[in-house]
């Protein structure tokens, strides 16, 4: 059974480490099914200057 749940980042939150997920935000995490482009959302949100070279048909 596959279970989908709705898009969420996890925060640092003294006394409950990285435990705390709130949800993503919806005008910077696209609401597509594309995974390559909630991948490219992620990497501009965490401003990863750096981005790894990954092949976009790993995300489909």
């Amino acid at each position: 059974m596959t279970r989908k749940y709705p898009a969420h980042t996890f925060t640092f939150i003294e006394g409950y480490g990285d435990k705390w997920a709130i949800p993503a935000p919806a005008d910077i995490y696209p609401t597509t099914g594309d995974l390559f482009s909630k991948f490219q959302a992620f990497m501009r949100h965490g401003n990863v200057t750096l981005a790894p070279d990954i092949q976009m048909g790993l995300f489909s």
